[in-house]
């Protein structure tokens, strides 16, 4: 069983035994006609198979068509939101589909939400975690940025590895298509193991090694860092705003990120290291 404890809102803590699976998602625009709904429902029903933690960075909602959206389209409205309350019903339809999981759910916030809360001065995902825990479900809400760290324990030893997400910022990076901020993230935010970005529906997996040193013993030890870039379940419309700025089609889906505990003898003595694999979610 997992338990979470938010520290602060940039820092929340997941405790968990010795093998956690999460599911790492961004971008699903779950109330898009252009949604992949039967994608995302597949790939629900399996973490909650699994008992995997899930972790959706930003961009939940797409709520573009609202009143005087520059990103809007009448015609990309899906028909049950045609009313006033169009806010209202997306945020509620997403609490009833996402209650129905026995998941424990993070849902941090994206661009799409903030241009919400800077607009409308309303938070679309503070009102989602709350109808979801009146529910009886356990979500936690983040920010646009922050850090996950993950504490595993075998036979009372204890070890953590630690995540920077933030949702994303920039444009498409088409010829990049943003692997080019790993580097960026890695020096800016140098204590993670994990970088997760979304934003740009660009899927991808880039391990990198980073030299680490201790300040007490002065030992250098090199690590594996993980960026994964989250990609997204909106299809690419054949018509409309995204379609004017000339985005292309991307791969669909977010990762599996899997944490497994190991012990290990180093010099007679007894150590743990935990193992971070990273497939996708097809």
């Amino acid at each position: 069983m997992k338990a979470v404890n938010q520290i602060n809102p940039r820092f929340t803590v997941i405790y968990a035994e010795n093998e956690l699976r999460t599911l790492q998602l961004s971008d699903v625009h779950y109330d898009s006609r252009e949604c992949d709904r039967e994608l995302l429902d597949k790939h629900l029903k399996e973490a909650e198979k699994i008992g995997a933690l899930v972790f959706i960075n930003g961009d939940w909602f797409d709520l573009m068509q609202g009143k005087k959206d520059p990103r809007g389209s009448y015609t990309s409205l899906r028909p049950e939101y045609k009313a006033a309350n169009y806010l209202d019903l997306v945020i509620q339809e997403s609490a009833d589909y996402l209650s129905q999981f026995n998941i424990q759910f993070i849902i941090g916030r994206g661009n799409h939400e903030t241009n919400i809360t800077e607009r409308m001065h309303h938070d679309p995902i503070a009102s989602l975690a709350m109808l979801m825990r009146n529910k009886g479900r356990d979500v936690i809400d983040v920010g646009y940025d922050g850090y996950i760290c993950y504490r595993l324990n075998i036979n009372s030893m204890i070890s953590s590895v630690l995540q920077y997400y933030h949702h994303g910022y920039g444009g498409a990076a088409p010829r990049s298509k943003g692997v080019l901020n790993a580097d960026l993230n890695q020096a800016a935010y140098p204590d993670a193991d994990i970088y997760t970005t979304g934003h740009t529906h660009n899927k991808t997996y880039l391990p990198l090694i980073a030299e680490r040193v201790s300040k007490s013993t002065g030992a250098i030890k090199t690590s594996l860092c993980h960026h994964i870039q989250t990609g997204s379940y909106k299809q690419l419309s054949d018509m409309g705003w995204a379609k004017e700025k000339g985005f292309k089609a991307t791969p669909m889906g977010g990762w599996w990120m899997d944490l497994k505990m190991r012990q290990k003898r180093i010099d007679n003595r007894h150590t743990t290291e935990i193992e971070i694999t990273v497939t996708p979610a097809q």
